[in-house]
């Protein structure tokens, strides 16, 4: 799910939403920048869901800092080999 598509009736102004957009993409590139299995084609869709309601949860707390957004919603991702995969 995109960043906008999830900010889209969202009522935040431009500026906000440069912000959060910004933000997610410097998540997004680092994830694939370093190969990491959340970036990989099956875990995608579902890491960029959770990256970007981060980045809206921690700017709806009150954080404004595109680089800690990017940090906190890096920081969200579950730290296994095999992101999202049930233990069976």
């Amino acid at each position: 799910m995109p960043m906008k598509a999830l900010l889209a009736d969202a009522g935040y102004d431009p500026d906000t939403v440069t912000v959060l957009v910004s933000s997610f993409e410097t998540a997004w590139n680092k994830l694939v920048a370093l190969n990491s299995p959340h970036a990989e084609s099956t875990h995608a869709e579902a890491t960029r869901e959770r990256l970007a309601k981060q980045i809206i949860l921690s700017w709806q707390m009150g954080e404004y800092s595109e680089e800690r957004l990017a940090a906190s919603a890096l920081a969200s991702l579950p730290s296994t080999d095999h992101p999202f995969s049930r233990p069976d």
